[in-house]
């Protein structure tokens, strides 16, 4: 390093940064000018363009003014044709400062915002009569018929829930009086509970059914004949005996002769 710094060798070095912070210097210099100068031509072109702008609108409306003019004139001539007044001229010697107020009626209705709004409301109207979108005074109606209807069903899931539950909690069946369920495999039961109508016609049924096929007929020998039939003071041949299924035993049985 030190040897680096002395003689030519270090002189030439020194005369580098010299040159380099003069270079770097210089840059800066001539950057800020050149700013200065770009940040004079944006604002110019701004102040001009507004000046153009400016100087434009009034050409425009002073267009727009001379064409509306010329559609008032032409309205005030066509309705003059057949009248009496033409003899004050085509225009019914209506001066042209006269016009001002239609002029600026027919400006402000023909404005775009204006004109947007109309073609608007059309189109909402339109979809009303075609029935596309829902009148205003219709809106409310469909809405509490709509949450009224969900109520209404959410409140029969909710009662078939309940309901559920209870038949699970009752064994599946429910009762008019709260009693003691029915025993599986007994037609005739020995207790006696109420049971509903579609139950009770089951139950008859089946009896109908069980009594149909287990009444058999046995045949008497002899005394057996004579006998049965002085005591019942008949003289058939035959007697029919009514033979009852066997009893099972289930669950609730057992429980109940346990208690």
């Amino acid at each position: 390093r030190a040897v680096m710094d002395t003689g030519r060798l270090g002189d030439v070095r020194r005369h580098e940064n010299k040159n380099r912070k003069f270079m770097c210097i210089l840059n800066h210099m001539v950057k800020s000018r050149w700013d200065i100068v770009a940040d004079s031509l944006n604002r110019e072109q701004n102040e001009m363009g507004v000046k153009l702008e400016k100087a434009g609108t009034l050409w425009r409306r002073k267009h727009v003014q001379q064409r509306v003019l010329q559609q008032c004139l032409k309205m005030r001539r066509e309705s003059l044709v057949n009248s009496s007044a033409c003899r004050y001229g085509s225009y019914g010697g209506k001066p042209l400062y006269a016009f001002s107020r239609e002029m600026d009626k027919f400006i402000t209705d023909n404005h775009p915002k204006k004109r947007r709004q109309r073609k608007v409301k059309q189109a909402l109207l339109e979809s009303i009569e075609h029935g596309k979108i829902l009148p205003p005074d219709e809106i409310p109606k469909r809405m509490d018929k709509f949450f009224s209807s969900w109520k209404e069903k959410k409140a029969q899931e909710s009662s078939k829930h309940t309901n559920f539950l209870l038949n699970l909690e009752t064994g599946g069946k429910t009762f008019k009086n709260k009693s003691i369920p029915p025993i599986r495999g007994l037609v005739n039961n020995f207790h006696k509970f109420t049971l509903d109508d579609e139950e009770e016609d089951d139950v008859k049924n089946k009896e109908s059914e069980v009594g149909n096929k287990d009444i058999v007929v046995h045949e008497t020998d002899g005394k057996e004949k004579t006998e049965l039939n002085k005591k019942d003071g008949t003289n058939n041949d035959k007697r029919r005996v009514l033979k009852l299924p066997p009893i099972q035993t289930s669950k609730a049985m057992i429980s109940m002769s346990h208690a």
